[in-house]
């Protein structure tokens, strides 16, 4: 064996060893979600209307609306997302009505992103420390556990893995030892990754801006003429615009429009700078703690000028001192790492922005770019500091000091409030509501020899919790939801096969947890009631129906 060869084995192997790591954090951070209940208000009528069991299912997945049929798609919104529906499609022909199957999915997509994530960052700044770093970021970050607990948010965990298939498929692709065919096979394989990515969710339309980003900054380090740039880059553009055009024009075709939240209340526009405090501060700073230290919660808004005004400004201080070459930056392996970061964060907010606001558990699409400058400054800073003479100090070692502290304590207090460390089962204690509510309402429906087609009226759902009275003694789940009329619908269908049950939600102020059933031509009516009653008796009624 050659020493080329033994290096190069040796080389990988750090690198298998590496990424390893990043899916064991990941797993070992939502590990408890495999004992969880189904959780999310939506996750059993996504698999309810997701099931593949006949060729018409099958074909009404691909062109039917998100939840077609149900009042989610009638009142609240218009999503087209068949690869989504997909995965909930094959996860019911493997599972059933196992949740431990969808949750075990759910973490490993989940374990799936961190190791792209730490594979994207390796590939990009050639770095595996750095990448390592991003991986674990992504992993442990406090967002996550807004999104991994519960299958009917998969969709953005599907997003970022397309997303960053496209871009490591397109960067291969623009490598100069790549042969001809070689290159055409990786950029059908980006331009494949970029649709599957759109068909999960709507927000995978960040993958052409960040091609064409990664195009101007190696069109940049090779030195390229306009002329040539322009032209090269209409070539690469084109199989991107085709796609996007027959996707659009597909969905459509589907939804009678481009789709998205109808009227209402799922449609207010929140003033642009809430919109852009909370996507910021989200994603680096963690509220939970102040609330936890401090026992009182903090606005987003002031706290723009109280922690984000200050980093940058250290961070602009450090650039203005360290940086001599700017051009030789961009052309340097962090540097491009950090521009294309950049432009993932932008392009980002352009679209929370343009939709009009954001939620946290959005904020998850926004998680690789942001683990990946935290750790590149970590990283980059803290080596600069080991290197740095001890024996003089100067303004640019100061700076350097500066910012390593500064992202190292932002690093270390997003672990601290991490599901690495603190379990949020917040979404646990949700699954078990519905894992008694349920099952008793489907319980109702079969005692009381009700026909198919049968209305029932739900009252005292507990659609989420409500804000606690002071301030929670730990870091929590910020966008629990217990479970609506809906989904009650939906596990009576999916456990009684010839069930055609609709619920609707009946006026406040009834027993909570009642069961008022009837059936088409009006001829029954009774209450009935399940279990926890007590327990859900201060919880607030549900407003969707079915």
């Amino acid at each position: 064996m050659s020493p080329t060869t033994r290096d190069g084995g040796s080389a990988t192997l750090v690198t298998l060893v590496a990424a390893g790591v990043v899916f064991c954090v990941a797993v070992l951070a939502h590990y408890e979600v495999l004992s969880y209940w189904f959780t999310g208000g939506d996750t059993l009528t996504l698999i309810e209307k997701s099931r593949m069991r006949t060729v018409e299912e099958a074909t009404q997945v691909f062109t039917s609306p998100l939840m077609y049929g149900t009042n989610f798609s009638i009142i609240v919104a218009l999503f087209y997302r068949p690869i989504s529906n997909l995965s909930y499609a094959l996860d019911f022909a493997l599972w059933g009505l196992d949740p431990f199957g969808y949750h075990l999915t759910d973490l490993l997509l989940h374990a799936t992103a961190a190791v792209l994530t730490f594979a994207f960052v390796r590939r990009v700044a050639k770095d595996t420390l750095v990448g390592v770093l991003a991986g674990c970021l992504l992993a442990i970050h406090p967002i996550t556990a807004e999104v991994v607990p519960t299958p009917a948010r998969r969709h953005d965990v599907l997003a970022v893995i397309f997303v960053l298939g496209s871009l490591l498929f397109f960067i291969s692709a623009m490598s100069t030892t790549r042969s001809r065919p070689r290159r055409w096979g990786l950029l059908a394989g980006s331009i494949l990754s970029y649709l599957l990515a759109v068909g999960a969710k709507e927000v995978g339309v960040l993958a052409p801006p960040l091609v064409g980003a990664w195009f101007l900054l190696v069109a940049y380090d090779r030195g390229y003429s306009v002329p040539r740039t322009l032209w090269r880059g209409l070539k690469i553009t084109i199989p991107y615009s085709i796609v996007t055009f027959a996707y659009l024009w597909w969905r459509f075709r589907v939804l009678g429009g481009l789709g998205g939240y109808r009227g209402g209340p799922w449609k207010v526009h929140e003033p642009l700078l809430v919109i852009v405090s909370k996507y910021l501060l989200s994603l680096v700073y963690p509220v939970d703690l102040a609330d936890w230290l401090l026992s009182a919660d903090f606005q987003f808004v002031p706290n723009v000028l109280y922690v984000l005004a200050p980093v940058t400004l250290a961070l602009f201080v450090y650039a203005f001192v360290r940086v001599d070459d700017y051009g030789t930056l961009l052309g340097s392996d962090p540097g491009r790492l950090a521009a294309i970061s950049i432009a993932w964060l932008v392009v980002l907010g352009a679209i929370f922005v343009g939709f009009g606001r954001y939620s946290l558990r959005s904020g998850y699409v926004a998680l690789v770019p942001t683990a990946t400058v935290l750790s590149l400054l970590v990283v980059t800073t803290g080596r600069d500091l080991r290197t740095t003479d001890r024996s003089s100090i100067s303004v640019s070692s100061l700076g350097t000091a500066a910012v390593f502290c500064l992202t190292g304590l932002v690093v270390l207090s997003l672990v601290w409030v991490s599901p690495l460390v603190y379990p949020y089962d917040d979404w646990e204690r949700a699954g078990d509501v519905a894992s008694e509510a349920l099952p008793a309402a489907a319980n109702t429906y079969e005692e009381g020899g009700l026909p198919p087609r049968s209305v029932i009226a739900i009252a005292g759902i507990p659609r989420r919790p409500g804000p606690p009275a002071v301030a929670a003694p730990r870091p929590r789940a910020r966008t629990i939801a217990y479970f609506y009329a809906n989904t009650v619908a939906s596990w009576i269908r999916l456990t009684h096969p010839d069930s055609k049950v609709a619920t609707y939600v009946r006026p406040s102020g009834r027993p909570p947890i009642g069961v008022t059933t009837g059936c088409d031509s009006g001829t029954h009516g009774r209450t009935l009631r399940t279990r926890r009653t007590r327990r859900l008796r201060r919880t607030r009624p549900a407003r969707r129906t079915q």
